[in-house]
């Protein structure tokens, strides 16, 4: 037996997955307990090989004439120490060019002061996912300060 026989509902399977795929990412699930509606005036972008209820068909049956009425979705939202080095790497870069150079971007109705406010904020963000294990291994110079 698996752990997955041990779960006592479909969220709790999915949440075992998650833990099991991707150790030490928090992740959370919500499984729906009906499909999504798609009838109109849902765009009808799906594919052929669909039932109406979002099915992939038999490939014996051919191709589905009706439109698609509804879908089974799953989602899942994960949080990973990855972040870390994808942050911190986008606030290096956002430091490099000098910002009073892009009359535009000034233009715009974005203040000096508000995209410092941001840039730190950035920064505090990517340190919320620093673990310490691994993450990047450098450390910003900025940090020091």
């Amino acid at each position: 037996r698996s752990p997955l026989h041990s779960c006592e509902s479909p969220e709790q399977v999915l949440q075992q997955f998650f833990h099991t795929q991707f150790p030490g990412a928090f992740s959370t699930t919500h499984l729906l307990q009906q499909p999504c509606d798609t009838r109109p005036p849902f765009p009808q972008f799906f594919s052929p090989v669909l039932t109406r209820r979002g099915f992939l068909l038999d490939k014996a049956q051919g191709f589905s004439s009706a439109g698609v009425e509804s879908i089974p979705v799953l989602a899942a939202l994960q949080s990973s120490p990855v972040l870390h080095s994808l942050l911190s790497g986008l606030c290096r870069q956002l430091q490099v060019p000098n910002v009073r150079r892009w009359s535009s971007f000034f233009t715009a109705g974005v203040e000096q002061d508000d995209f410092q406010e941001a840039l730190e904020e950035l920064k505090t963000l990517s340190q919320c996912y620093e673990t310490g294990f691994g993450a990047d291994g450098s450390e910003d110079e900025e940090d020091s300060d």
